[in-house]
């Protein structure tokens, strides 16, 4: 038989362990994860301070509305 072909005989176990093993120990990943958590949390505190910003430029606008 060539080297080319090649019979493979790992079992399906051992293919998951060496799988969730390599998963595991890799760390490439891990930055953009950080970067898409801080970013989630910025838009999430946007949002949140927004909705106090809203009411507070309504309660200017409306006194001034009033005072014309």
């Amino acid at each position: 038989m060539s080297s080319a072909i090649r019979m493979n005989t790992e079992s399906p176990r051992a293919k998951m362990k060496k799988f969730t093993t390599r998963f595991l120990r890799d760390n490439q990943g891990v930055t953009a994860i950080e970067y898409a958590m801080i970013a989630g949390l910025i838009a999430l505190l946007l949002v949140t301070s927004l909705g106090t910003l809203k009411s507070a430029i309504v309660t200017v606008f409306t006194s001034v509305a009033s005072a014309i």
